[in-house]
């Protein structure tokens, strides 16, 4: 007996009477409104329309980027814009898919000295809409 550690009395409510001691006195303290945070630091700033039409997508900002630099690889739209490496060859894809970028050609890239893919903003030409109008495909 001893060897044994001493027991803490918790009084007569025991456990839960501990408990409800901790939670009056956390009733107690002051923590700050929702109010008195800034606007950039609210989960609604998130979700607010100033925020909104401020804030571009990494897709916008790749977009605008091909755009003020047409010619560019994904290494260079990613030092260019500021988005991870590792993002940019999806934000490129969807936009090929949506036809808003185009493959301008390939060059060989100044640091690796391999050859890249370089790309241009979409536009349609006359030269395209006809081999399409004069193709074969389909006819027999």
């Amino acid at each position: 007996m001893k060897n044994q550690p001493e027991k803490k009395d918790l009084g007569e409510a025991g456990l839960f009477g501990f408990m409800n001691a901790v939670q009056q006195q956390e009733k107690t303290i002051d923590i700050p409104s929702a109010i008195d945070i800034p606007l950039a630091n609210k989960i609604d700033s998130y979700y607010s329309k100033d925020v909104k039409i401020k804030r571009l997508t990494q897709k916008e900002r790749v977009y605008r980027w091909i755009q003020d630099y047409p010619g560019c690889s994904q290494r260079e739209i990613s030092e260019g814009t500021g988005i991870a490496r590792h993002l940019v060859p999806d934000r490129v894809q969807q936009l090929t898919k949506t036809s808003r970028v185009e493959i301008a050609g390939a060059m060989p890239d100044q640091l690796s000295k391999k050859t890249v893919t370089t790309y241009r903003v979409y536009t349609p030409t006359e030269s395209k809409n006809i081999s399409l109008k004069n193709s074969s495909y389909g006819t027999e």
